[in-house]
């Protein structure tokens, strides 16, 4: 879109993109060293230079809950990855926002024709643990449904199979294998990238926890071609707000 993208990271810091820059965009903002979080700061909150925040975790309300009221209310444009992740921060937080899916390659996320789909086997991916533990409505769900055979990658859990953590460009082997997804996180999840990752790769039943930001939109997951659709065009919208909103 003719947009000059440079990205700033704690091991990848240069003071000069932030003066040079025409809108800064700022992601979950928590590992950077003082001085660089500093130099951020005085560029948005000093010298008034536009800024968009893009979230995508639920940690800012309760982690520094006056921190980010400012952060939210001053940007020119918020920015979450569900409906329910947008809803719970304004709520939070007293700010506004649009909701826009997350960029997800939907070339590397497809079926995989060399893999025999089970239906009645049941994907759990790791990734939605807190202290440790699986979530109580997810072994729940598993003592009472017994009609599946339980994969879990990365995660163990009770009553399934453990399966190591693979490396993403092989995901969507074991995506391909699996006939449902169950997700039953114990916290608020904004959009967790297992529930379209496996929609695209053809999973078609999808047990999801009310925690679940990415069951607030509504999409019909068992569309494949729809959802891809979507979510090619997700960062082709993103960068069309930025720009909307940095002049």
């Amino acid at each position: 879109m003719g947009h000059d993208i440079v990205g700033l990271t704690p091991d990848n810091f240069y003071p000069w993109v932030l003066k040079d820059a025409d809108v800064l965009v700022i992601n979950n903002f928590f590992q950077f060293q003082r001085p660089q979080f500093d130099a951020v700061l005085k560029e948005i909150w000093e010298k008034k230079k536009p800024y968009v925040v893009y979230s995508h975790d639920h940690r800012e309300p309760y982690v520094r809950r006056d921190f980010a009221i400012r952060l939210f209310k001053e940007s020119r444009l918020n920015v979450f990855i569900s409906p329910r992740h947008r809803d719970n921060f304004m709520r939070l937080l007293g700010c506004d926002g649009i909701a826009l899916p997350l960029a997800i390659d939907t070339d590397l996320f497809r079926p995989d024709p060399s893999v025999k789909r089970e239906p009645d086997t049941a994907l759990i991916v790791g990734g939605w643990v807190r202290g440790g533990k699986v979530s109580k409505r997810l072994r729940s769900f598993i003592s009472a449904n017994g009609k599946y055979t339980y994969l879990s990658v990365n995660l163990p859990v009770e009553g399934a199979r453990h399966i190591p953590k693979r490396p993403l460009e092989k995901m969507p082997e074991v995506y391909s294998r699996a006939g449902a997804l169950v997700h039953f996180p114990d916290i608020e999840c904004s959009g967790e990238r297992v529930v379209f990752e496996a929609a695209l790769c053809g999973v078609k039943q999808f047990h999801l926890g009310d925690m679940v930001g990415h069951a607030s939109w509504g999409f019909d997951l068992t569309d494949r071609d729809s959802l891809a659709k979507i979510l090619r065009k997700a960062p082709i919208d993103f960068w069309g707000e930025v720009d909307r909103v940095r002049k």
